[in-house]
């Protein structure tokens, strides 16, 4: 259709952009030089070119294209490398070792493909709950066949199997997955630096200054891309003018990483300390942020985490957990739940119920969360002024958008003449 060859075309202009040609070029000199020493040892063979071709356009190719995996899953590579040895590889490896006719193909990846398709977009509806067990039975059972077709075939041709040269190739195929890995964790790096330095001319316009600060973000942050991300975050929020300024911006941030590495200690009544604070929720995956000095409000810190969908619906519930203090002490804890879905709320207040329970028990003790666990179960607005502290729980029903729909804030805050 002439609109989708259009939206085509205008993606591979886009992927045609010199910056990841550069590094699709990179890429493939590493490559090389890659197989230039595993076939100085024997292991890579020059017949062995068709296969390295399809491994570099789908595996190497899809890694490139997906590395912000990496950045953001801090279990990514020991995750790679369970996957090279897994099970799922030894059996594609398989698959690809034994004798299957051209029609066994013709049929079965056709029908994969079209199950896989009918399954997916089943699960777009909540209604169709039935046709998506269905169709996952249906995918299960040709899996099986599948399976049961490559043992067999596999288990006729053991003698030829069991040689020399398919270990080689299948140790060839895992060096290949494991060496590339490196390259990965070089773009991982360079990508914040590539993406940091490009918006830098709109903040310091001084070329000579904007260089020197550049080159200094290098010496200084290294590897570190969150220290890295704080300092964009730092000089696009108040840009430095002379070098003076771009050495506070390293010497605050140096401050604050020796303040995380030793944090200080917080009287309970105080608050609490932020390198805690924002970790209370996050084994429920609401952990949050850094936590940094408000954009136009110096005094203040605070730290959040993303908005977590739960739920079904075309506008799923979310929730978020938030923390606010000084940049020594948190002395305030919100935890807010937006229901988007009425019809689902009911299970949206338990779910809101149970992290704010969860909240409470970290963050205060096992007695608050006895005291509050019924009236955080009737999700009804309070509020309790004990303790120097203060709890609250607050609802707001929406005027505007959604109809029925309305949101929850629980907050956790020393009370001001405590702090004073």
């Amino acid at each position: 259709m002439p609109n989708t060859r259009k939206a085509l075309g205008e993606v591979v202009r886009a992927f045609c952009n010199p910056k990841i040609l550069v590094v699709l070029a990179i890429a493939v000199a590493y490559i090389f030089a890659l197989l230039y020493g595993l076939h100085a040892i024997g292991l890579w063979k020059v017949g062995d070119t068709a296969a390295t071709l399809f491994w570099m356009m789908t595996s190497a190719l899809v890694s490139i294209l997906n590395f912000q995996k990496a950045q953001i899953d801090p279990r990514y590579y020991r995750k790679a490398v369970v996957e090279v040895f897994s099970l799922t590889t030894l059996f594609i490896f398989l698959t690809d070792m034994v004798s299957l006719s051209l029609w066994f193909w013709l049929l079965v990846i056709p029908v994969m493909t079209l199950l896989h398709l009918l399954s997916a977009t089943a699960k777009l509806d909540p209604a169709h709950a039935a046709v998506t067990k269905l169709l996952g039975g249906v995918e299960f059972l040709a899996g099986l066949v599948l399976i049961y077709v490559v043992v067999r075939e596999a288990n006729a041709s053991m003698d030829t199997l069991l040689t020399v040269e398919t270990l080689r190739l299948f140790a060839l195929s895992a060096v290949l997955s494991i060496a590339f890995l490196p390259f990965i964790a070089v773009l991982t790096v360079y990508e914040p630096y590539e993406r940091i330095f490009g918006i830098l001319p709109l903040h310091i316009p001084d070329v000579r200054l904007r260089r020197v600060a550049g080159w200094r973000a290098i010496l200084t942050f290294r590897t570190d891309k969150n220290f890295l991300e704080r300092w964009r975050r730092s000089v696009t929020t108040d840009p430095p003018t002379n070098m003076e300024e771009v050495k506070a911006s390293f010497a605050k941030l140096r401050t604050l990483k020796q303040r995380e590495r030793n944090p200080p200690i917080v009287a309970e009544q105080n608050g609490w300390s932020p390198q805690s604070a924002i970790r209370f929720l996050e084994a429920e995956g609401l952990g949050t942020n850094d936590y940094h000095e408000a954009a136009y409000e110096p005094d203040e810190w605070w730290a959040a985490s993303r908005l977590t969908e739960f739920g079904q619906g075309a506008f799923p519930n979310n929730i978020g957990y938030y923390v606010y203090g000084t940049a020594e002490i948190v002395s305030r804890l919100k935890l807010k739940m937006n229901v988007n879905n009425p019809e689902k709320n009911t299970a949206a207040r338990g779910h809101f119920s149970k992290h704010a329970l969860i909240l409470t028990r970290r963050a205060l003790n096992e007695t608050w969360q006895t005291k509050l666990a019924l009236v955080l179960a009737a999700a009804s607005p309070f509020e309790i002024v004990e303790d120097g502290l203060r709890v609250t729980l607050t609802r707001n029903d929406w005027q505007n958008g959604i109809s029925g729909g309305y949101d929850l804030t629980f907050e956790i805050s020393r009370t001001l003449c405590q702090l004073g």
